[in-house]
């Protein structure tokens, strides 16, 4: 798209994946045996992942980039690329959905 576009690629952190903590690295078969893993996943407005991040943490950040943008490029189309739990965030503010059920957005 940048190359296409002539426009510069930038890395932006606001839209680095979840920070799952004390989770990273470990498989699903390992986590479906934590209690806190079940409800993550089933009330993620409200659990914290151990040593890492809020699901409304993630949503704000990137919300926060993405007004920047809209501030600093308003004539402009901006194409911004991240992965799971960034991308259902702001979905679901973009959709007025409830963050625990972000999981029901699938691609």
């Amino acid at each position: 798209m940048a190359e296409l576009s002539g426009e510069p690629v930038t890395i932006a952190p606001q839209l680095d994946e979840i920070d799952y903590g004390e989770w990273t690295g470990q498989s699903f078969a390992d986590l479906r045996g934590i209690a806190q893993w079940r409800d993550f996943n089933s009330l993620r407005s409200c659990t914290r992942i151990p040593a890492g991040e809020l699901i409304i943490e993630v949503q704000a950040r990137v919300l926060a980039l993405m007004e920047i943008l809209s501030r600093r490029h308003p004539a402009m189309t901006v194409a911004l690329v991240s992965h799971a739990d960034v991308i259902r965030g702001a979905l679901a503010h973009c959709l007025g959905m409830p963050l625990d059920l972000v999981l029901r957005a699938r691609s």
